[in-house]
């Protein structure tokens, strides 16, 4: 499956002679997967429990704030669309803080070491943390915050300050109470005066105007008009003193050297004028430095806005949407930027330099996976998530590359992805998309670009793709479209041109599988949010009404390998669980005993299913269940599994490997060939027959339970000897021991 629909083993029906051929194709043939990554691995969870893929590592880092100590206690902290990340050793490791959805803005209490406080923009409102950013707590009364900003003498007053588009608001308790003490909005940027506890000034601006306050917000006069919207606004450190403030505009940088009064434009050489975040260095009164985010990078400037300099040196992508410097900038040099693509990178030369620091940021949501029908030569997979686009790897998940060339300008949101069964040779890649005006992408060249198909194609969300076994002589595919109006699209001729065969009954088509045999019984099923509804020539019909599980919403299908003699197919259910039929869908039976009442989000089945009976569902919250009797019993399938909210499953075509992406730590992968071990039950204490009044209780020595305090195997993928197109037997790479990490792709560089 790659999402929401079951595994397609076309290829096991291909025979010896036939594989040993693409083998050799794909030996000779230029570049593979395999030939794109240094060394080949194979995954595997030798404990039996489920490994993280911690190399796929990065995410949308939207929002960063530095620790006003960071010299002394090395804290940041990174935020991506879900989650708050924390590092304490200066961004060489990142852990997992907080699950916390759509922050946009993160700051620190200046008395951070003291309060642990952190305030935060959240999707309704202002998010307060009193414990370091570990938990939160909303506050429901603000409307779209975009700046937020601490009086420089917070330890004593209290004093902090939010804007939102309602206008400014202040708290004098630390942000238990607040008051509104300006009504201009939206509000855009707040600059409090560093000498704020002397002088009582205050500037905040709006769109499209700069306000200024000297009696600490009481009164307010508007001290300048901007020829554009204002993205940003900072005060020097030396403001007392010097009266220097910017502006961040979208088709500019301002300045004024006189508290506000006088305003010019320090645009020159500064290549791309829309500015997203605005930094000035806390040592500006003798490095005269302030650095600019924007969509094409980072620039520079060491002379008050002179001359800027573009400083992308490092940089993979430029979308940079978040800047942060230390506290101690004039001393340590260190600088944080957060990349819309590639996550974290840090400088230490003062912003000139960038490396990607990203150990242990795991924060994409994989929505979709497809790994390689020909995964024992390639060890390729494929992920798309909600933010970073496509993903590949070529050596099991032990490095990763981005794979969006060609993907429409801000399409980084992949619903579904399907690689050809005739992947081999032809290296075709297609992916869904939930948003801009195409919806599916196709690949030739292994993802490297991308283009769209020319004629009619979908244009609600693309939720599943599903291919003919026989593609290589047919040339078809079938996509499932999330519409009230479209359904199922069909492709003849691979993918130049789509034909809209299903309407009507098969809207909201959430799944697609195609029968192993196809060739001869053209038979395809779709899972909609009406029911399950059949085709039995090869999409152009379909029943008005749904064949079972009517009014059901449908979100997940897999069919057997043996579909042919056993007329097997499965459907998962939202909020139910999963239904089965033995006769083609004639009629359905509920086959979810063991199974936790969620919404079941991915189906996947062994390739051997006609021998080993084995079935594989993930449920939301609820992680992945397994059953070994054709879905008749479940069994939970979670040990090592750091998060239970999995959103796709796929088996490589050994069925030895199954793999789980999750909504927060990215992509998973458990060896399915061993369990995790029993923990020794703790023998009961027994009692010894003195004559005391009290029984006196002797307990034997308590064994050690063995999946508590044995020391942890080091995971490490141990590759069988297979032909990799030479005969160097595969190196094995080797992870670090901790079974609880996330196998997160880094793709292929």
């Amino acid at each position: 499956m790659k999402t929401m629909t079951g595994l397609l083993p076309a290829h096991a029906r291909r025979t010896g002679t036939i594989v040993i051929a693409l083998a050799l194709v794909l030996a000779l043939s230029l570049p593979a997967l395999a030939r794109e990554s240094a060394s080949v691995s194979r995954p595997a969870s030798v404990s039996g429990e489920w490994t993280q893929i911690d190399t796929l590592t990065g995410a949308g880092v939207r929002a960063l704030a530095v620790s006003p100590d960071f010299e002394t206690d090395g804290t940041a902290f990174a935020v991506t669309t879900r989650s708050v990340f924390k590092t304490v050793d200066g961004g060489d490791s990142w852990s997992l803080l907080s699950r916390i959805h759509n922050i946009a803005l993160i700051a620190c209490s200046p008395a951070l070491g003291s309060d642990s406080l952190l305030l935060a923009s959240g999707a309704n409102g202002l998010l307060r943390s009193d414990n370091g950013g570990i938990d939160w707590v909303n506050d429901g009364s603000f409307s779209n915050v975009a700046a937020i900003a601490f009086s420089s003498s917070f330890s004593t007053d209290s004093t902090v300050w939010v804007g939102d588009d309602q206008g400014l608001h202040q708290s004098v308790d630390g942000g238990l109470s607040w008051d509104e003490v300006a009504d201009f909005a939206p509000i855009t940027g707040i600059g409090p005066s560093p000498a704020y506890s002397l002088d009582g000034s205050i500037f905040v601006s709006t769109a499209n105007a700069v306000h200024r306050s000297f009696d600490r917000g009481t009164h307010w006069e508007q001290v300048w008009t901007s020829p554009a919207t204002i993205t940003s606004l900072v005060l020097s450190p030396s403001y007392d003193a010097d009266g220097d403030l910017y502006v961040g505009t979208v088709d500019g940088i301002y300045r004024s050297a006189n508290y506000g009064f006088a305003w010019e434009e320090k645009s020159d050489y500064l290549g791309e004028r829309n500015t997203r975040v605005l930094v000035i260095s806390p040592a500006y009164a003798t490095d005269q430095t302030l650095l600019v985010a924007t969509g094409a990078g980072i620039w520079r400037t060491s002379d008050m806005g002179r001359i800027w300099s573009r400083v992308n040196t490092g940089l993979a992508t430029v979308n940079v949407q978040a800047l942060a410097l230390s506290p101690s900038f004039g001393a340590d040099a260190t600088a944080f930027l957060g990349n819309s693509e590639e996550g974290v990178y840090r400088s230490t030369d003062g912003g000139w330099v960038w490396a990607s620091e990203n150990t242990g940021l795991i924060g994409w949501q994989v929505a979709a996976l497809a790994v390689s029908p020909i995964y024992d030569l390639d060890h390729g997979i494929f992920v798309g998530t909600q933010g970073g686009g496509i993903l590949k790897t070529g050596d099991g998940g032990a490095t990763w590359v981005n794979a969006n060339a060609g993907l429409g300008a801000g399409v980084r949101n992949v619903l579904s992805i399907e690689l050809s069964s005739d992947f081999a040779s032809d290296r075709t890649v297609f992916a869904g998309v939930c948003c801009g005006n195409r919806r599916i992408y196709m690949s030739n060249d292994l993802g490297a670009t991308w283009n769209i198909p020319i004629q009619t194609r979908p244009t609600a969300q693309v939720k599943d793709i599903a291919f003919s076994p026989e593609y290589e002589t047919d040339g078809t595919v079938f996509l499932a479209s999330d519409s009230a109006t479209e359904g199922v699209y069909r492709s003849n001729d691979r993918g130049a041109t789509w034909s809209h065969v299903g309407t009507g009954p098969t809207s909201y088509a959430h799944a697609l599988v195609v029968s192993p045999t196809y060739i001869t019984d053209t038979t395809l099923f779709a899972g909609t949010a009406l029911g399950v509804f059949d085709s039995t020539d090869g999409g152009y019909k379909w029943p008005l009404d749904p064949i079972g599980l009517s009014g059901k919403s449908v979100l997940s299908m897999a069919i057997s390998p043996l579909f042919c003699d056993d007329q097997t197919v499965f459907a998962g259910v939202e909020d139910e669980g999963v239904y089965g039929s033995d006769d083609a869908g004639a009629t359905w039976h509920f086959w979810s005993s063991g199974l936790p009442e969620a919404s079941l989000t991915a189906l996947a089945i062994s390739p051997h299913f006609g021998t080993d009976d084995t079935l594989y569902a993930a449920l939301e919250g609820r992680g992945v269940y397994r059953s070994t009797d054709r879905g008749g019993s479940w069994e939970p399938l979670n040990a090592g599994l750091g998060d239970l909210f999995v959103l796709c499953l796929d088996l490589d075509p050994s069925g030895q490997y199954l793999f789980a992406g999750t909504r927060y730590t990215a992509l998973w992968v458990k060896d399915t060939t061993v369990e995790p071990p029993t923990p020794t039950p703790e023998p009961t204490a027994t009692s010894t027959n003195t004559p005391e009044p009290t029984a006196t209780f002797t307990p034997t020595t308590e064994p050690t339970a063995t999946s508590t305090n044995t020391p942890e195997p080091t995971a490490t993928f141990t590759p069988t000897t297979e032909p990799t197109g030479t005969n160097t037997p595969e190196p094995t790479p080797t992870y670090t021991p901790e079974v609880f990490r996330v196998l997160l792709p880094l793709v292929m560089r």
